[in-house]
């Protein structure tokens, strides 16, 4: 049981850290890409703005909300199994188990600050502004579009932070699984 739940740790950290840097790959790739089509979206005739950005923008978002979804189901397994793990004394050395430990709670911290507290303000200004651009609104959906953009900035940094954490965390993992003297105990 105790190899099933460390495979399960691990995998749940690299399912993690693949998703948070394929959302950020799929931004990079999106948004200039959108850019360089000159898209004019038929539903946002009056809006005078970039639709570009409006287009790159609505596929991005579902982009994220799966991203939430896988990051939320492994935060859970990365929890769960690690403290299986340390109930079970299953985990090796304890300067391996406290940077995870760390790691993970560290993780935990920087998705309450997204989920409680960028991501409904972001998302309640992105819709504001997909809807005032649909109406052709150009003033309000600039001031929406604003209001996002003052969130971009701290959202991008806490995914980068997620990133590099959850890289932490996954390699410390998989080094304490297979390190001589500090394999995981059947």
């Amino acid at each position: 049981m105790t190899r099933l739940m460390h495979a399960a740790h691990v995998s749940a950290l690299g399912i993690w850290l693949g998703a948070v840097l394929m959302a950020g790959a799929t931004a990079a790739i999106i948004f200039p890409q959108s850019k360089a089509l000159g898209l004019t979206l038929p539903d946002y005739a009056g809006y005078t703005g970039e639709h570009w950005r409006l287009a790159a923008g609505l596929i991005q978002a579902r982009v994220f909300t799966a991203l939430d979804l896988v990051q939320l189901v492994c935060c859970i397994v990365a929890l769960l199994t690690l403290g299986y793990g340390l109930f079970h004394r299953a985990t090796p050395g304890k300067w391996a188990s406290l940077i995870r430990v760390v790691s993970l709670w560290l993780l935990l911290l920087s998705l309450t600050i997204q989920f409680f507290f960028m991501h409904p303000p972001m998302d309640s200004a992105m819709r504001s502004y997909w809807d005032s651009a649909r109406a052709g609104d150009n003033a309000q959906a600039a001031q929406y579009l604003a209001t996002f953009q003052r969130f971009h900035g701290p959202a991008t940094g806490l995914m980068a932070f997620d990133a590099a954490a959850v890289l932490v965390a996954l390699a410390v993992g998989a080094w304490a699984g297979v390190s001589p003297g500090h394999r995981v105990r059947p």
